[in-house]
């Protein structure tokens, strides 16, 4: 599960602790508490579908703590050494990422752990504690996973009773989820897939949504203009999508608790290094902090990665209205002619990635199965741009005749929250499908979206 460079600085610049990403402060491998220490974490993980462990790190402040080991990290962290602990204490053995990346010239280890887990990971072995006669420190049958039930922030622990459906949730989606790619890639359209609610709830989730996303946009543009260096916009031709994500029953008395918050970003997958309602909490600039107003929480960036400011504004009413506004990544590059592009691919990611955190943070927030959801998308910055595969070269693009003259597309989607995420490529598909259309008439054949959707989900952009 290879991540790149820019995965790889977003998660060292913003460490963060949710169900699919640990960080620890430095421990020494080599010593019995250090192994149990990543027995748990990467076990916790693999069972909760994959992640990211982050080590050198302070897990409650997430800032860098001084290395005070004699040996060079280098050599404390490789890939024999993580490989020999799993192999050794793992009844299912599974393969981890192993890197080192350089944040202020300190080298950190991150290691990421794949999704595909059909059957549990379960300690095989016993680890004695050297300190305690008769005891240990992971016991054969320890069942470890990432869960919010020990104390209500994300935690690797033994599996306690009420996160048994989670844990059987995940075996199941993935055990289905070849069947699935298999059934759609060869019996094509989306079948039963596209599930359709009855017309008086799509048309009343379709208004809604297109409801939040103005009043989404109005505080955006009240949140810009209240901030200490004044309005800026990052202007009509910038690449910019809208997302309102609203379910269906509403919580008419949910609040903007704190309580709420955590447990939103604690459920954000991350299936990338700057996800889709991401987290600010720790981020230098307190402006990006998040704040509650008008009953939801809401936040901006000002101090994008891009330059360009206000790259990211959400909103989050804990009634089930969730809003993103965000500027794509083809506009992050100062080449003029290069920001003229929009890349199908990468956007194939980012909405999957909206469907698949949406799904995730709405069964953490409390929603239950038989929930409805409706997603809207509002694209702008389209006109004279044309299609261009510049983040992924393996995507074929035609370099002529798929150009925009509209400078706006929309889209709607509705499901049910038992949708498995394995089987949202139907769904992306049917987001995207108007958007692509507005350059040139564009399609994008059924097995591109497929595979988008489950490399995202494996964590391999």
């Amino acid at each position: 599960m290879p991540l790149s460079g820019e995965q790889l600085d977003q998660l060292l610049r913003r460490p963060s602790e949710t169900l699919n990403s640990e960080t620890k402060t430095w421990f020494d491998l080599r010593t019995p508490h250090g192994k149990a220490k990543l027995v748990r974490a990467l076990f916790a993980l693999r069972n909760r579908n994959g992640g990211t462990f982050v080590m050198g790190f302070n897990d409650k402040t997430l800032e860098p703590d001084p290395y005070g080991l004699e040996v060079p990290v280098q050599e404390l962290v490789t890939v024999d050494t993580v490989h020999g602990i799993i192999s050794t204490y793992a009844t299912q053995s599974f393969e981890v990422g192993v890197h080192l990346h350089e944040l202020d010239g300190v080298p950190y280890p991150v290691l990421s752990v794949p999704t595909g887990v059909t059957v549990p990971v379960i300690v095989r072995s016993d680890l004695p504690n050297p300190e305690k006669a008769g005891k240990f420190l992971i016991q054969e049958g320890d069942l470890y996973f990432r869960t919010l039930a020990s104390n209500g922030t994300p935690s690797s622990s033994k599996i306690k009773p009420g996160d048994y459906r989670d844990l059987l949730d995940v075996c199941f989606e993935n055990r289905e989820a070849d069947i699935g790619r298999f059934l759609r890639r060869h019996l094509g359209g989306g079948g039963d897939a596209l599930r359709v609610l009855s017309e008086e709830a799509r048309l009343t989730l379709r208004a809604r949504c297109e409801q939040l996303t103005a009043r989404g946009e109005a505080a955006y543009v009240a949140a810009a203009g209240g901030a200490a260096d004044g309005p800026v916009s990052p202007g009509p031709d910038i690449l910019t999508m809208r997302v309102a994500m609203c379910l269906d029953p509403m919580k008419d008395d949910a609040l903007p608790t704190g309580e709420f918050l955590n447990a939103f970003t604690s459920g954000n997958p991350a299936y990338t290094g700057w996800p889709v309602w991401l987290d600010t909490r720790g981020f230098r600039d307190r402006q990006a902090h998040p704040f509650v107003k008008d009953g939801s929480w809401q936040a901006l960036v000002r101090e994008a990665p891009s330059g360009i400011p206000d790259s990211d504004f959400m909103l989050l009413d804990p009634r089930g209205d969730f809003f993103l506004r965000r500027v794509m990544q083809d506009d992050f590059r100062a080449n003029a002619e290069a920001r003229r592009l929009l890349d199908p691919g990468l956007m194939l990611d980012r909405v999957a990635e909206v469907f698949a955190v949406g799904l995730a943070v709405a069964k953490a927030t409390g929603w239950t199965a038989d929930a409805k959801v409706g997603f809207r998308f509002h694209w702008s910055g389209l006109a004279d741009r044309r299609l261009g595969a510049w983040a992924n070269p393996f995507w074929m693009v035609p370099s002529s005749g798929y150009s925009a003259h509209d400078s706006e597309a929309a889209a709607f989607a509705e499901l049910s929250l038992d949708t498995s995420a394995s089987a949202l490529a139907p769904f992306v598909a049917a987001a995207t499908g108007p958007l692509f259309a507005a350059f040139g008439g564009y399609t994008v054949a059924p097995g591109g979206v497929e595979d988008a959707v489950k490399q995202l989900l494996a964590r391999r952009l």
